[in-house]
């Protein structure tokens, strides 16, 4: 498990993704500069625990089915005069990639 932990992060500083699959799909989800901490949104000294913790609010988070019941959600709300909430702009294939990414940084650390 260190090995592999060790391994991801000297390849989290690698300019150079074309050799790694899991940061090039991390990278062309969340951009360039993506990491496996950032983009799960935690430090590289988590916990487990906190680790897991940072997946599942992710996850729930980018879950294409989750973004498109909301974008439902918001379509009735805005026929009904109400103001929807302000999500930022994502279409499902984006939510999935996003999803891809999320658990393959997850798997890794």
């Amino acid at each position: 498990l260190l090995a592999i932990m060790s391994s991801a992060s000297a390849n989290d500083n690698d300019n150079s993704s074309s050799n790694n699959p899991t940061l090039t799909l991390l990278r062309s989800a969340f951009g360039p500069r993506s990491t496996l901490y950032t983009v799960l949104q935690c430090a590289k000294s988590s916990t487990p625990t906190e680790l897991k913790r940072a997946y599942r609010k992710a996850a729930l988070r980018h879950h294409p089915d989750r973004r498109s019941l909301m974008r439902r959600g918001q379509g009735q709300e805005e026929e009904k005069g109400g103001e929807g909430k302000e999500e930022e702009d994502d279409d499902v294939p984006s939510s999935t990639l996003k999803f891809q990414a999320l658990s393959a940084a997850y798997q890794i650390l």
